[in-house]
């Protein structure tokens, strides 16, 4: 199908209406497919604006995203999108899966997430970032049927076995409340480790060196601290970065977000580790990165 705008019918991922539907007003009960779009950018850090729009494949090749899909062994259909063109590539990636509800969307859309992320870095040399975008669990969104930009513009598309099962929505949904518990044990094990713990001396004063520095050096600063001090990057969230530690592929259990005092923090989640046991500001892993661990001579730079 060409289509000179961006203009053509339409799907949905379910059945079972409630009322008439519209464009985003109708009320889906079940829903039967799993949507991702993949978009220009590798990395999230990189494009800002366009933060909501990356999913699934961020400017991998389509031939890795394939691969990445077929190591899932359920049932899919990849193909490019309208917008796509060689050095601006998007993608779409559709997934069976027989869902009750928001829940079940929920597990199976973080699951395939997980999953594609360990594919493609344990089989590739791509730097892949994942950002779960939220139209990824909108029940009632719509998504254009495959058309193309130009009648001479390129289009692929890709199936899996015609015996290739749906996605196990019960298994995924198991994972997905064992990691939810999971996190939020860790998220109580911060809280608490953050009122009495902070690596960095303690200092609410919002005009002294210590607050000025964490103030000029966010979240991005101590990604790139850590991850230039051999800590590799697992997944970012625009409120979270988790990292590996060191030589792991399968462990982010270092974290990166704001904390109580509003600075950014990292803490390691790992029993044994040169992060473990404390919350650290950005001038607590300045010093203990850069000036080994001599904090006066870190706020001396």
């Amino acid at each position: 199908m060409f289509a000179d705008k961006k203009q053509s019918p339409g799907i949905i991922r379910g059945h079972g209406l409630k009322k008439v539907w519209a464009r985003r007003g109708g009320k889906i009960v079940r829903a039967s497919l799993l949507v991702f779009d993949g978009n220009k950018c590798l990395d999230s850090k990189s494009d800002k604006k366009d933060e909501k729009e990356k999913t699934l494949g961020h400017c991998i090749p389509i031939k890795d995203a394939k691969a990445a899909l077929d190591s899932l062994g359920i049932g899919y259909i990849l193909h490019s999108t309208h917008s796509h063109k060689p050095d601006f590539p998007r993608r779409r990636a559709l997934i069976l899966a027989d869902m009750g509800g928001k829940e079940d969307l929920a597990a199976c859309v973080n699951w395939v997430v997980q999953k594609i992320v360990e594919h493609v870095k344990e089989n590739t040399d791509h730097g892949l970032v994942l950002v779960n975008a939220p139209k990824n669990c909108d029940m009632e969104r719509t998504w254009l049927l495959p058309c193309l930009a130009t009648p001479d513009a390129d289009y692929e598309v890709f199936f899996s076995p015609d015996d290739a099962p749906a996605l196990d929505v019960e298994g995924a949904r198991a994972w997905w409340d064992e990691r939810q518990a999971a996190e939020k044990k860790l998220d109580l094990a911060l809280q608490q480790t953050e009122r009495t713990h902070y690596a960095s001396r303690a200092d609410h004063d919002s005009n002294s060196t210590i607050a000025r520095f964490n103030r000029e050096n966010g979240g991005d600063w101590i990604e790139d601290l850590l991850m230039g001090a051999g800590y590799p990057l697992a997944w970012r969230k625009p409120e979270e970065t988790r990292l590996n530690k060191p030589g792991g592929k399968k462990d982010p259990g270092v974290t990166i977000r704001t904390g109580s005092r509003g600075d950014w923090i990292t803490y390691s989640h790992h029993k044994n580790g040169r992060l473990s046991g404390k919350v650290w500001d950005a001038v607590a892993l300045f010093a203990e990165f850069k000036h080994g661990g001599d904090q006066r001579a870190a706020l001396r730079r």
